[in-house]
């Protein structure tokens, strides 16, 4: 409805790609923008109209989200479901941004 544009962030935090060849991290890397791609398939097919910007960051997600948050109109962090003592967990990357952005954050449960 508002035309707006989406920014599709991914990010990844594996200490041990430091010491990784480059090939190797290239391939990684590949390998998260193929995900990526696909995921997003099925709604650049739904939605053609909507402009998606695919950005990927290596580094720790909570801080990337953080970061990438900065001057957008609607922040939506996804996490994954997981059942707690007491209620549903979001933990650190979804809860990252609602405390640390000034934007409004919507988290969004996955499977």
């Amino acid at each position: 409805m508002r035309r707006a544009p989406l920014h599709a962030v991914h990010a990844w935090h594996a200490p041990y790609l430091h010491g990784m060849p480059d090939a190797e991290r290239a391939r990684t890397r590949a390998e998260a923008e193929r995900k990526l791609g696909e995921l997003l398939e099925p709604w650049r097919e739904k939605f053609p109209t909507v402009f998606v910007k695919e950005d990927l960051h290596e580094g720790r997600p909570a801080h990337v989200l953080v970061k990438a948050a900065a001057g957008a109109g609607l922040l939506v962090a996804g996490y994954r479901m997981r059942r707690a003592a007491i209620s549903a967990h979001t933990g650190p990357v979804a809860r990252a941004p609602i405390h640390h952005v000034r934007e409004p954050v919507v988290p969004v449960p996955h499977e």
